[in-house]
Protein backbone atom coordinates (compact mmCIF):
# COMPACT_ATOMS: atom_id res chain seq x y z
CA UNK A 1 0.00 0.00 0.00
CA UNK A 2 1.12 3.31 -1.06
CA UNK A 3 1.49 6.22 1.53
CA UNK A 4 -1.00 7.80 -0.25
CA UNK A 5 -2.81 5.17 -0.06
CA UNK A 6 -2.86 5.07 3.81
CA UNK A 7 -3.87 9.15 3.98
CA UNK A 8 -6.67 8.53 2.28
CA UNK A 9 -8.05 5.32 4.45
CA UNK A 10 -6.75 7.09 7.44
CA UNK A 11 -8.88 10.35 6.32
CA UNK A 12 -11.68 8.38 5.72
CA UNK A 13 -11.19 7.00 8.80
CA UNK A 14 -11.42 10.02 10.43
CA UNK A 15 -14.07 11.46 8.63
CA UNK A 16 -16.41 8.65 9.75
CA UNK A 17 -15.81 9.06 13.37
CA UNK A 18 -16.37 13.02 13.28
CA UNK A 19 -19.91 11.61 11.85
CA UNK A 20 -20.63 9.53 14.40
CA UNK A 21 -19.51 11.61 17.00
CA UNK A 22 -21.89 14.44 15.74
CA UNK A 23 -25.04 11.89 15.46
CA UNK A 24 -24.02 10.54 18.58
CA UNK A 25 -24.51 13.88 20.24
CA UNK A 26 -27.82 14.70 17.66
CA UNK A 27 -29.57 12.01 18.69
CA UNK A 28 -32.08 12.20 21.67
CA UNK A 29 -32.14 8.75 22.45
CA UNK A 30 -28.59 7.65 21.72
CA UNK A 31 -27.53 5.32 18.57
CA UNK A 32 -26.57 2.01 17.71
CA UNK A 33 -23.61 1.16 16.05
CA UNK A 34 -23.62 -2.26 14.46
CA UNK A 35 -20.44 -3.64 12.88
CA UNK A 36 -21.89 -6.51 10.59
CA UNK A 37 -19.84 -8.73 8.42
CA UNK A 38 -22.00 -10.33 5.29
CA UNK A 39 -21.62 -12.06 2.12
CA UNK A 40 -19.89 -9.59 -0.86
CA UNK A 41 -23.14 -10.35 -3.49
CA UNK A 42 -25.50 -7.90 -5.16
CA UNK A 43 -28.62 -7.22 -2.61
CA UNK A 44 -27.24 -8.55 0.71
CA UNK A 45 -26.48 -4.94 2.22
CA UNK A 46 -29.91 -4.38 1.01
CA UNK A 47 -31.59 -6.98 2.44
CA UNK A 48 -30.36 -6.49 5.99
CA UNK A 49 -31.44 -2.85 5.87
CA UNK A 50 -34.89 -3.98 4.68
CA UNK A 51 -35.23 -6.13 7.57
CA UNK A 52 -34.31 -4.14 9.83
CA UNK A 53 -36.74 -1.53 8.74
CA UNK A 54 -39.69 -3.39 8.28
CA UNK A 55 -39.07 -5.45 12.08
CA UNK A 56 -37.94 -2.28 13.95
CA UNK A 57 -39.17 0.84 11.91
CA UNK A 58 -35.46 2.50 12.99
CA UNK A 59 -33.76 5.00 11.06
CA UNK A 60 -31.20 4.40 9.20
CA UNK A 61 -28.56 7.61 9.86
CA UNK A 62 -25.06 6.03 8.72
CA UNK A 63 -23.73 3.54 6.78
CA UNK A 64 -20.04 2.55 5.60
CA UNK A 65 -19.64 -0.46 3.49
CA UNK A 66 -17.05 -2.25 2.18
CA UNK A 67 -15.48 -5.39 0.49
CA UNK A 68 -12.27 -7.40 1.24
CA UNK A 69 -11.33 -7.73 -2.51
CA UNK A 70 -9.28 -11.07 -2.01
CA UNK A 71 -12.75 -12.82 -0.23
CA UNK A 72 -16.15 -12.75 -0.81
CA UNK A 73 -16.65 -10.98 2.36
CA UNK A 74 -18.58 -7.63 2.98
CA UNK A 75 -18.56 -5.47 5.70
CA UNK A 76 -20.25 -2.39 6.93
CA UNK A 77 -20.64 -0.33 9.72
CA UNK A 78 -24.76 1.04 10.28
CA UNK A 79 -25.58 3.37 12.53
CA UNK A 80 -29.19 4.10 13.90
CA UNK A 81 -31.19 6.19 16.18
CA UNK A 82 -32.58 4.05 18.81
CA UNK A 83 -33.38 3.94 22.79
CA UNK A 84 -31.89 1.08 24.79
CA UNK A 85 -33.13 -2.06 24.15
CA UNK A 86 -34.05 -1.10 20.47
CA UNK A 87 -30.72 -1.97 20.06
CA UNK A 88 -31.49 -5.72 21.04
CA UNK A 89 -34.26 -5.57 18.23
CA UNK A 90 -32.04 -4.14 15.49
CA UNK A 91 -29.03 -6.98 16.37
CA UNK A 92 -31.93 -9.33 16.22
CA UNK A 93 -33.44 -8.07 13.05
CA UNK A 94 -29.88 -7.85 10.94
CA UNK A 95 -29.13 -11.38 12.02
CA UNK A 96 -32.25 -12.50 10.18
CA UNK A 97 -31.06 -10.25 7.57
CA UNK A 98 -28.59 -12.48 6.68
CA UNK A 99 -25.88 -10.56 8.82
CA UNK A 100 -23.29 -11.87 11.32
CA UNK A 101 -23.42 -9.03 14.23
CA UNK A 102 -19.21 -8.76 15.19
CA UNK A 103 -20.12 -6.31 17.23
CA UNK A 104 -23.21 -3.56 18.93
CA UNK A 105 -22.52 -0.33 20.44
CA UNK A 106 -25.08 1.70 22.14
CA UNK A 107 -23.96 5.20 22.89
CA UNK A 108 -26.00 8.50 24.18
CA UNK A 109 -25.18 11.81 24.54
CA UNK A 110 -26.74 11.49 27.47
CA UNK A 111 -23.97 9.30 29.16
CA UNK A 112 -21.26 11.19 27.74
CA UNK A 113 -22.53 14.42 28.94
CA UNK A 114 -22.65 13.07 32.26
CA UNK A 115 -19.01 11.42 32.26
CA UNK A 116 -17.73 14.80 30.41
CA UNK A 117 -19.57 17.68 31.47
Amino acid sequence: MKMGDIAGVLSQAQDMFTRVYELMLSAQRGVCILDITLMDRPGELGRVLTKISEKTGAELLLSYAYADTRSKIGHAILIYECGGEGGSRIIEAAREGGAIVMGAYYLSSINYREEHG
